[in-house]
């Protein structure tokens, strides 16, 4: 374990693949982790269940495509 890393925050673009074993690294150095994803919510949540016993800070949040929001005229 790192322990100067422990207490930070890092932030995960993706939660499939490498995203998803960089979060677990970072959850077990007990970083707070942040994952930003497009559509996997079914992943983010299992990884959800897998990071919670050892992170003190775990959040996600949908990311917005700028094709989609293009296509809606947004």
């Amino acid at each position: 374990m790192y322990k100067d890393l422990e207490g930070s925050t890092a932030v995960i673009t993706g939660a499939s693949c490498i995203g998803r074993a960089i979060a677990l690294r970072f959850g077990q150095e007990k970083m707070n982790v942040v994952i930003n994803y497009v559509s996997n919510e079914d992943e983010v949540n299992a990884m959800y269940g897998r990071l919670n016993p050892s992170v003190e800070k775990l959040s996600a949040c949908m990311a917005t495509s700028p094709r989609k929001r293009m296509s809606r005229g947004l």
